[in-house]
């Protein structure tokens, strides 16, 4: 039984014991493509065992004892031992992809179930061509350094041009499964190879041939393999791995750009909500200033009722001014005491009572007493004239007695008066 048949007989035993629980099962590897193209490679001598990645809903025991069953009768036909995921899995490597997921998904074939392993995301997309980035560069690396050992005759010739055939097609499905998903056969990838890298036609198709003579039982020995070798790796994988360098940093320019964009896109919506905000603060100051303009206008106009009112009644119901409260005067105790007068008019008016002041009499003068002065005595002339008559003069001590006299009267009218004034406070 060809292998394309024997991987299609397990799948669909596999998809039958498993029933609802089965969701894919596909073929993973070079092989199942050249078997497609059955003139690059004899099947017989380069493949024996068929790869498999088993996808489920549910891994539990079950599951297993199903797949034992179904592996062992299948034990002697080259089928190796499946890879098993759960959906949940798969839907969970966006960040984080095993290695052994992402070589299967640089080349596989779904023989029975959902394509579940294509791209699905742009995280997805980023670290596969990160993946597929790197085994590019190992690739080219590790066939130059074995070129060297070629060239040393420590490693077989023969062997060397079959892995680079194989980790050329590898690297050209590699890229294609970034930039072309669609693409399933070796075909179809090398036709899109040739148009998109024409440089690359005629190495790799040299190379190609000199592996279907290898296989064939031909030698390849008498061809210049150094520079079909080196032209491979320069026009076939370095291209490759010159464009998915490119295509990482357009995502990372992409990238710059979206945060850009994004930054952007928050400060132009910080700069609207200040807006907003500002826009509301003036419409609440705006709403308020018209309420209390409102209130003013109401206020006013009430105002202008009642006075209107006030008016009114004034011309309708003319007031009398309100009788004025008569002092009576105070007994006759009250004129005579004036603390008992103070506390009358307190008692009866509520008021302190302030009596009139005393009419103020002017202080006495002082008019000095004029001298008397004595008759002229008459003196007989035949005495002669006698000298004139003086009138005594006070004494000093009189004087001094009457000007202290009116001292002390006007001394007691000025303490009169304080003590009336006195009373008044």
């Amino acid at each position: 039984m060809a292998l394309e048949d024997k991987a299609k007989a397990v799948a669909a035993d596999i998809k039958k014991v498993l029933d609802d629980n089965h969701v894919s099962t596909v073929v993973y590897g070079h092989y199942f493509d050249f078997v497609e193209n059955g003139d690059v490679y004899d099947e017989s001598e380069s493949f024996s065992n068929i790869p498999l990645l088993i996808v489920v809903n549910d891994f539990n025991e079950d599951c297993a004892l199903k797949l034992y069953k179904i592996l062992k009768k299948y034990d002697k036909e080259g089928i190796e031992t499946p890879y098993i995921v759960e959906v949940r899995d798969l839907k969970g490597m966006l960040d984080s992809i095993p290695q052994k997921i992402m070589d299967i998904k640089a080349n596989y074939v779904v023989l029975e179930g959902e394509d579940i392993l294509e791209l699905r995301s742009e995280p997805e997309f980023e670290y596969m061509r990160a993946h597929v980035e790197m085994v590019l560069r190992r690739m080219i690396y590790n066939f130059r350094h074995d070129l060297i050992l070629v060239m040393l005759t420590k490693l077989d010739v023969t062997k060397y041009i079959k892995d680079l055939s194989l980790a050329s097609l590898n690297a050209i499905k590699n890229f294609h499964m970034l930039v072309h998903p669609e693409l399933t056969t070796t075909n179809e990838h090398l036709d899109f190879f040739y148009r998109e890298f024409p440089d690359g036609r005629a190495p790799l198709k040299e190379l190609l041939d000199c592996v279907s003579a290898a296989y064939r039982g031909e030698s390849i020995k008498g061809k210049d393999l150094l520079e079909l070798i080196t032209s491979v790796l320069n026009k076939v994988i370095q291209p490759l791995l010159n464009e998915v360098d490119r295509m990482g940093q357009d995502m990372l320019e992409q990238k710059m750009q979206k945060i850009e964009e994004i930054v952007e896109t928050k400060k132009r919506e910080m700069r609207l909500e200040l807006v907003k905000e500002k826009m509301d603060i003036l419409a609440q100051r705006k709403e308020i200033k018209q309420s209390m303009e409102a209130e003013k206008k109401q206020l006013q106009r009430r105002k202008q009722e009642l006075e209107t009112q006030i008016e009114q009644d004034k011309q309708s119901h003319p007031q009398r001014p309100p009788p004025q409260p008569q002092a009576q005067p105070p007994p006759a105790q009250a004129q005579q005491d004036p603390y008992y007068q103070e506390r009358y008019y307190r008692s009866y008016y509520q008021q302190p009572y302030y009596p009139p002041p005393p009419p103020q009499q002017p202080p006495p003068e002082y008019h000095p007493q004029p001298q008397q002065q004595a008759p002229p005595q008459q003196v007989p002339p035949s005495q002669g004239a006698p000298p004139p008559s003086r009138a005594p003069k006070a004494s000093a001590m009189e004087v001094h007695e009457e000007e202290l006299s009116a001292f002390e009267k006007i001394l007691r009218e000025n303490q009169s008066l304080k003590r009336t004034k006195r009373v008044r406070k």
